[in-house]
């Protein structure tokens, strides 16, 4: 689990500061970075010893994602419903400050989660603003875990 942990951070948290590199493998971890105009994508990929019930219930429930979502100054959900909820994390540095909101979907059926950003409000003059991001966790069964692949495209 906690190996789980790390390399969720890491793919979900540490992109934008390994956007150079276009495509590896690290550890188990494969990731890919793509660039179309003024936008980034992100893919990667890695396999779990966890069944897929645990895996998406770890990726999708609200008390894991404050769990795993360490950076973030705050973590708050804002409205919920069935399969569906909307979080808003909030960043605060010396010259910098962001408020984005994200519906985040649960797709039970295709054991995928996908997520959107919905709002945001950006402060400061060092970071370009973020216009828009979507992206999905996927989970594919194998016979002893899963692989889970992730795909992220802000701009």
């Amino acid at each position: 689990m906690r190996f789980l942990t790390l390399t969720l951070l890491f793919l979900l948290l540490a992109w934008p500061v390994i956007v150079l590199a276009e495509s590896d493998e690290l550890n188990g971890v494969y990731y890919h970075f793509s660039q179309d105009d003024a936008s980034y994508t992100f893919r990667g990929s890695f396999f779990v010893e966890l069944t897929p019930a645990c895996l998406i219930h770890v990726l999708y429930d609200f008390e894991h994602l404050v769990k795993f979502v360490t950076n973030a100054d705050s973590i708050v959900l804002l409205r919920q419903g069935e399969n569906w909820y909307e979080v808003r994390y909030t960043y605060r540095g010396l010259l910098f400050g962001n408020k984005s909101t994200y519906r985040k979907t649960l797709k039970q059926e295709e054991q995928k989660i996908t997520f959107e950003m919905i709002a945001s409000e950006q402060h400061g003059p060092l970071v370009p603003k973020v216009l828009y991001s979507t992206g999905y966790y996927e989970i594919k069964p194998e016979k002893e875990g899963c692989w889970l692949n992730i795909s992220r495209k802000p701009g």
